[in-house]
């Protein structure tokens, strides 16, 4: 039984690669390499980004950040510059706090505010949306990611603006 042991053992070493003393000993003698970095594992991968040649028919006139009771909120003037009634705008926000370190809510920044109200060729409103998750937020990028049109087409941004 104990030879049975032994031969089991001895597979199972051979099996996961296990070193034995006499291989350790010699390997510590010659092995000089570096020991893999993590830099490698985190290193952002570099994407290259469309350019979107067509600007928002829609403009931004004001973003700004209203502090809240319990958490802020984003309000953002918007301004229709095109010849269609539009249905539907959706508002990238780009949360920061007054050290100009983004603001994350999850594994982003970013929160989208959706408008679902019809707004004139030349109309302009303002939205607000809650921040609930990000109740440190003191400023705010806004950008338009999608429009859409009582005709039914859309314009969409391939880039975000910076």
């Amino acid at each position: 039984m104990s030879r049975l042991i032994a031969i089991l053992a001895a597979l199972f070493l051979v099996a996961c690669n296990i070193p034995t003393q006499s291989d350790s000993a010699a390997s510590s003698l010659t092995d000089t390499t570096a020991p893999a970095t993590v830099d490698t594992l985190t290193t952002p991968i570099p994407v290259q980004e469309a350019v979107n040649t067509t600007p928002s028919p829609v403009s931004i006139t004001k973003a700004w950040i209203n502090k809240g009771d319990y958490y802020p909120t984003a309000s953002v003037r918007l301004t229709n510059g095109s010849q269609k009634t539009i249905d539907g705008i959706k508002v990238g926000l780009r949360c920061f706090n007054n050290f100009d370190e983004p603001v994350m809510s999850g594994y982003t920044n970013e929160t989208i505010g959706i408008v679902q109200e019809k707004l004139k060729p030349a109309g302009k409103n303002t939205y607000t949306w809650p921040l609930t998750t990000q109740p440190t937020t003191t400023k705010v990028d806004a950008y338009i990611k999608e429009i859409h049109y009582t005709d039914g087409t859309t314009w969409k941004a391939t880039v975000p603006s910076k």
